[in-house]
């Protein structure tokens, strides 16, 4: 019983562990700063994206921005952060954990 029960938690520690929960990258068409950190006066942004069936978890901040706004522009005090919104939650419960649904905040300054 007791080899049973620690071969069941050494699966579903071996199953959690080790897992990307997002990866944030850019490409090209927009210029975005994450170092910035003085307050720039352009405006204020703050877009939410979820991914829903994407096990990559992945998501390209320019892409995000450039359906947004278009290309072209400047963004600086860039942060993104990761959130499970009550709707995730729903949608991973009802299809069993495999949509993977989670909502990415993508906050900043418009330069130009």
């Amino acid at each position: 019983m007791k080899l049973r029960l620690f071969v069941m938690l050494a699966l579903i520690a071996s199953m959690s562990s080790g897992c990307t929960l997002a990866r944030i990258y850019s490409t090209s068409g927009n210029s975005v700063s994450m170092t910035d950190t003085t307050k720039s006066g352009g405006e204020v942004v703050k877009i939410e994206h979820r991914l829903v069936f994407d096990y990559t978890g992945a998501v390209d901040v320019q892409e995000v921005l450039r359906e947004r706004y278009g290309s072209g522009h400047q963004f600086e005090n860039v942060s993104v952060k990761i959130k499970q919104e009550p709707i995730d939650i729903i949608v991973n419960i009802f299809t069993f954990g495999l949509a993977q649904s989670k909502t990415f905040e993508i906050s900043g300054d418009k330069i130009s």
